[in-house]
C-alpha cells in the first residue's frame, strides 16, 4: 500500500510540473523539433541553484568516436522532482543507448535518481529530433546539496559546433511548487582534424609498394611510399586500396600519448580483384585469362610489364577471398 501511495504521489507531482511545460504541437499534431539556439552560461559560484551540463571535453575529435556529458544539480535546497529536456544537433551527435535490453533509447541515471528510493517517470531519447526527455521524483523525500542527475554517452557523427541545451526544465518540492534554478548549457565543437596515424601497406607479389591510396572516413587521402609506409592526419577508420587488389580497412584506436603517431600496423593487399568488387572470383580469372601475354596494367598483378602465368597464379591462389581485409599486424 505504501508503494502504491508513493507512486501515485510521484506521478501527481510530475504531472503538476509537466502539463504546462509540454512542447507545443505542430500543425500536424507532432512535437516540434528542438530549437537549436546559443547556449546560456551562468557563474560557477553557485550562489543560486544551477542545473548544469558538463562535457568530458569541449573539443572532441571525430577520432575519439564518442564523448560523455553529465547533467548535474548544484546548490539546491529541498528538491523532490525534476523534469528536463536536453537538446543537441542530431547531425553531429547521437545518444548511445544506456540500456539496450529495454525498448527505446535511454540515458544513464546517476546520483539521487540512481537509488532505489527514486521513481523515474520518463527516460527517453529522440535521436531524430535531438532531444533527451527526463523526469523523475523522490516521492515524499527531498534532497539538498549537489548531485548528478544523469549521464549521456554521445556517438560523434560529423564535425561542427552544437550547443547541449537545457530547456523546459523544472525543479519542485514535495508540494509541487517550482524552485528557482539557472540552466547552464554547454557548447561542443567536434573537430575533424585527427591524430597522426602511420602504418605499412604492401602489395602481394610486388617489390615496389608506392601509390597505394590511403583514405580515412572524412575523405582525407594520402599514398604510400615505395616501402608501403604512410603517415598522415586521419581518423575514425582507414581504408587502403590499389587497382587489382582487395581493399583493407581498420579502425583508428585512441592515441596513447600526444605528438606520437598512432601505429596501425602492417597489412598486405591480396592480388586478383581486377573487377574491383572486393571479391576474387571466376570473373577476375576470366578477365586475366583473356589478356594473357599482353601488357594490360590491371591484369599485370606483379607489375613486371607482362600478363603471364605468374599473375594468374597469384589470383588463383586467392580464389573466393573477399575484402576488406582486416588482419593488420602490429
Amino acid at each position: 500500500m505504501k508503494i502504491i501511495l508513493r507512486s501515485i504521489l510521484s506521478i501527481f507531482v510530475l504531472l503538476t510540473l509537466g502539463i504546462a511545460l509540454l512542447p507545443a504541437p505542430s500543425a500536424q499534431g507532432e512535437i516540434a523539433p528542438f530549437p537549436h539556439v546559443q547556449p546560456l552560461f551562468s557563474t560557477t559560484a553557485y550562489t543560486s541553484t544551477v542545473v548544469k551540463v558538463t562535457m568530458t571535453t569541449l573539443t572532441p575529435s571525430l577520432c575519439d568516436k564518442s564523448t560523455q556529458g553529465v547533467i548535474s544539480l548544484n546548490n539546491v535546497s529541498g528538491v523532490s522532482a525534476v523534469r528536463l529536456e536536453v537538446g543537441f544537433d542530431p547531425n553531429l551527435l547521437q545518444v548511445i543507448d544506456a540500456n539496450p535490453s529495454q525498448a527505446g533509447i535511454q540515458v544513464k541515471t546517476a546520483g539521487i535518481f540512481a537509488t532505489a528510493s527514486s521513481f523515474i517517470t520518463q527516460n527517453e531519447v529522440d535521436n531524430t529530433k535531438g532531444i533527451i526527455y527526463f523526469a523523475a521524483t523522490l516521492g515524499k523525500n527531498v534532497f539538498t546539496g549537489t548531485t548528478d542527475l544523469f549521464m549521456a554517452d554521445w556517438q560523434l557523427q560529423n564535425a561542427g559546433k552544437t550547443g547541449v541545451i537545457l530547456r523546459n526544465g523544472t525543479l519542485a518540492g514535495t508540494d509541487g511548487v517550482a524552485l528557482n534554478a539557472i540552466m547552464e548549457d554547454s557548447m561542443l565543437e567536434i573537430l575533424s582534424v585527427c591524430d597522426t596515424v602511420a602504418g605499412v601497406v604492401t602489395l602481394q607479389g610486388r617489390q615496389d609498394h608506392h601509390g597505394i591510396t590511403i583514405t580515412d572516413a572524412l575523405g582525407n587521402k594520402t599514398t604510400t611510399d615505395a616501402t608501403g609506409k604512410f603517415n598522415f592526419s586521419g581518423g575514425v577508420s582507414i581504408a587502403a586500396s590499389y587497382p587489382g587488389y582487395l581493399t583493407a580497412m581498420t579502425d583508428v584506436p585512441p592515441a596513447i600519448a600526444s605528438n606520437i603517431p598512432i601505429n596501425l600496423g602492417r597489412v598486405t593487399l591480396l592480388a586478383g580483384d581486377v573487377k574491383a568488387d572486393n571479391v576474387i572470383n571466376i570473373f577476375d580469372l576470366t578477365y586475366m585469362a583473356g589478356r594473357m601475354n599482353t601488357n594490360d596494367s590491371l591484369a599485370d598483378l606483379n607489375g613486371d610489364g607482362l600478363v603471364n602465368i605468374f599473375d594468374l597464379t597469384l589470383a588463383a591462389g586467392n580464389y573466393q577471398k573477399q575484402g576488406p581485409l582486416t588482419n593488420w599486424q602490429k
